[in-house]
């Protein structure tokens, strides 16, 4: 089992593991950022098929698990300073990046604010926030009305059954079981978790997320009634050429609910690659260089426009950029 380690940011202590074959040096390692309600375990369903081939990053958001009580309001931001923290304290340079839900949201703002981190993204049930994505689902608060009153057990039973499908609650009715003994084995933490619902619904990446430079997959459940689905368009549409796949069928747990295809569709993703330095690579640095630099000039942020200084943008960049692409749908291998 691998052992716990700590990294701090500030002063908030964060617990994480490193897995898979950690002195492999030519795999590449795999940063997970959890969603909310779960700690570093909650990767259990996908963690094996994962650890074969990368080195994995796991760990605790403040106010879960191991790590410190978060004491004091925060935003995605801060969450995505524990991440960055925490590849430092691993001695990590870069990472490919997988988030799920609010974790998603933490992945975003690390590959706009540190793009040099993250080798390849991977966005999954998650939402790019205002002003352009489309707001949580009614039934969320719904569920949260119901569930006022009810037996501890009880409302995270309904919890769970919520984040699910409805094929899922009919092909493997026994999975809510295991996700409820999952989350009574590592129970969230009533403060943290009101800090972390908060950030997450509190986020908006303001239309940053064009400056997304890394290759980027996007991964939603068909049947998400947690973040509404549509979300998912939005984030490929916006993203430089990002991929986008939809899982038929599937909640907002697809890694619990379809972990096989699932782990599927996150491999095949990040084991393609572009050549570091390749042709493609480039292409996507300098049009990230050219988004920044637009993106400075609208918001007069000097910092941004500092890096991007005394260089042109490209024709054919400025003209597809003007256009729009249209994200590219492709299949879900292994998911139906």
């Amino acid at each position: 089992m691998a052992r716990t380690r700590v990294a701090r940011n500030g002063r908030t202590r964060l617990a994480y593991e490193l897995r898979g074959r950690v002195r492999r040096a030519h795999r590449p390692w795999l940063l997970l950022v959890a969603g909310l309600g779960f700690d570093r375990h909650g990767w259990a369903p996908v963690a094996d098929a994962l650890g074969r081939r990368f080195r994995l990053v796991v760990y605790d958001h403040r106010g879960t698990g191991a790590s410190s009580e978060a004491r004091r309001p925060c935003t995605v931001g801060t969450l995505t300073g524990d991440a960055v923290a925490v590849l430092d304290a691993a001695d990590i340079g870069s990472a490919h990046v997988l988030g799920v839900s609010l974790g998603g949201m933490v992945a975003q703002e690390l590959a706009i604010g540190h793009p040099g981190r993250v080798r390849r993204l991977v966005l999954a049930s998650t939402t790019p926030g205002w002003p352009h994505g489309y707001p949580f689902p009614a039934s969320n608060a719904l569920m949260v009305w119901e569930r006022v009153g009810l037996p501890p057990a009880l409302a995270r039973r309904r919890r769970v059954e919520h984040a699910l499908s409805d094929a899922t609650l009919r092909e493997r009715p026994e999975l809510v079981g295991r996700i409820v003994a999952h989350q009574e084995a590592h129970p969230p933490r009533a403060a943290g978790a009101r800090l972390l619902t908060a950030a997450g619904a509190g986020y908006g990446n303001r239309g940053r997320d064009a400056l997304v430079a890394a290759p980027t997959l996007v991964v939603h459940g068909e049947a998400d009634g947690v973040v509404d689905p549509r979300n998912s368009e939005v984030l490929a549409g916006r993203i430089p050429d990002a991929r986008l796949v939809v899982m038929p069928g599937r909640g907002h747990l697809p890694h619990w609910e379809d972990p096989e295809g699932f782990a599927d569709v996150v491999c095949r993703f990040l084991e393609e690659g572009d050549r570091p330095g390749g042709i493609v690579t480039a292409w996507r640095r300098l049009h990230a260089r050219v988004v920044r630099s637009d993106w400075a000039r609208r918001t007069g942020s000097a910092s941004v426009a500092a890096r991007s200084a005394g260089r042109r943008r490209p024709a054919a960049v400025a003209a597809g950029w003007a256009r729009g692409a249209r994200p590219r749908r492709e299949p879900a291998p292994g998911c139906g």
